[in-house]
């Protein structure tokens, strides 16, 4: 009852719902113990064995071998991705490590970062919050002087829910205006971001 009422007095006064509220966001920060956990994870054998799992599946489903309830993956002339989820098995630090780890291996390709942020929002079943890198091409011309999109824009996000990580995302987007090249296909990008070191 109470809810209701601070919700109605909310729309009254915004014309808004409140049912999904900004808190807080700023930019991503990482401790100093979380950089040095984080690259120790990187060139351990669990991590590699991580990714490989995580390769396996999004090359199955991609390629409509199998479905798996744990990665879902979206292909359009516009946009292409995908997100995994705790049914790989994955938990806490796994996804974060693996968020910067995606940063990490798009920056080796070409990209700059353009943003790191977090941002918590009250939903109606507690606290979501997003940490995020969203990476654009590094400047260039390709042949014939237009830019170079490499792959597109690339965004990843890492979905918590009451501070327990619900699932990671992946989307590249692209500009289909004549101003930029064509861009790469984006198995390729994949495959620079699950190859091994």
């Amino acid at each position: 009852m109470a809810d209701n009422f601070v919700q109605n007095i909310y729309e009254k006064l915004f014309g808004q719902s409140a049912k999904s509220i900004t808190v807080l966001d700023g930019p991503l920060e990482r401790s100093e113990s979380y950089i040095k956990a984080f690259e120790q994870w990187k060139s351990s054998a669990k991590a590699e064995e991580i990714l490989q799992g995580i390769s396996n599946v999004f090359w199955n489903v991609r390629n409509d071998i199998a479905y798996s309830a744990g990665l879902f993956s979206y292909s359009s002339p516009q946009a292409n991705g995908f997100y995994f989820n705790t049914k790989l098995g994955i938990s806490e630090p796994g996804f974060s490590f693996l968020l910067d780890t995606f940063r990490d291996r798009t920056l080796e390709i070409g990209y700059s970062l353009y943003t790191s942020d977090t941002k918590y929002t009250e939903v109606p079943s507690g606290i979501q919050r997003i940490d995020r890198h969203y990476l654009k091409p590094a400047s260039g011309t390709a042949n014939g002087g237009v830019n170079d999109q490499k792959y597109g824009n690339v965004l990843f996000e890492l979905f918590y829910l009451n501070e327990e990580a619900q699932y990671l995302k992946c989307m590249v987007s692209v500009y289909s205006d004549r101003k930029f090249a064509e861009a790469l296909p984006f198995e390729h990008f994949a495959e620079a971001l699950f190859k091994n070191h």
